[in-house]
């Protein structure tokens, strides 16, 4: 009976271990789990949110900081270089992957804003 009971309590853990959602949000200076965020600097948020946003900002960094949550957890960021529209998804940040988007990369002499981040399913 007590081997049966360890085996069941065994069994049960590892089935809730295995359905249990992963947080995937990595370790991202200054953005709660959940969040995207834009940077001024490194370390120097100017706008995070948990949903989505329009308006006019410009960044030199934005970090997609959502939970893994299949689809919805990428954004999809609508900027500008002067009058061109560009449009670029991204994946939700994990430990290891290192993933954001630079608008210094992008545009290296400055000029750029972003005009709307949205949630959506994958890329």
């Amino acid at each position: 009976m007590r081997r049966s009971l360890t085996m069941a309590a065994v069994m049960a853990a590892t089935l809730l271990s295995a359905t249990a959602p992963a947080s995937a949000s990595g370790n991202v200076p200054n953005c709660p789990a959940g969040n995207w965020c834009a940077y001024d600097t490194p370390y120097s948020v100017i706008r995070k949110s948990e949903g989505n946003w329009s308006g006019a900002q410009s960044f030199r960094y934005l970090v997609n900081n959502g939970n893994r949550d299949p689809g919805q957890d990428h954004i999809q960021v609508v900027w500008y270089t002067g009058s061109t529209r560009h449009s670029t998804c991204l994946h939700y940040y994990y430990d290891g992957s290192k993933e954001n988007f630079s608008l210094d990369d992008e545009v290296p002499n400055g000029g750029g804003w972003v005009q709307s981040v949205t949630w959506r399913g994958e890329c």
